[in-house]
């Protein structure tokens, strides 16, 4: 298995261990409240920033072979292209779930950080590899 099969399978796991236990975490915590809104609305926001978090990370490991500007252009039009996406779904969910938006927002950037902080891991933790002499 080559290296970046083996960081991005490892990122994948990562990933879904994260995204499990922190909707438990989110569900224990939302339980006494009793709305059914908010727990389905932190589900999406929590599976909307995972599926980004994932094609965001395959994105910047197609990148590394390629030149600086491939890079750089993958690298913020990725994360322009991600912050759209994510404001655009942040938008509907809180529209469409309007009594629960203060959870709604919390949960989204709860799970948005929590991934932005294992793309740049796993990411720093790639060019490591990668730069290390043979």
């Amino acid at each position: 298995m080559t290296e970046r099969r083996k960081i991005a399978r490892n990122f994948l796991i990562s990933a879904l261990v994260l995204l499990v236990f922190s909707s438990v975490i989110f569900i224990l915590v939302v339980n006494g409240i009793d709305r059914s809104s908010i727990i389905v609305a932190s589900t999406l926001s929590a599976l909307t920033n995972f599926i980004f978090a994932i094609t965001y990370f395959f994105f910047i490991a197609w990148s590394f072979d390629k030149s600086n500007k491939a890079f750089f252009v993958t690298l913020f039009g990725g994360m322009l292209i991600k912050m759209a996406g994510l404001a655009v779904i942040l938008i509907v969910l809180v529209l469409s779930f309007r009594t629960a938006y203060v959870w709604i927002v919390a949960s989204f950037m709860v799970y948005y950080f929590a991934f932005q902080i294992l793309e740049i891991i796993f990411v720093a933790r790639y060019l490591r590899r990668v730069k290390e002499p043979a």
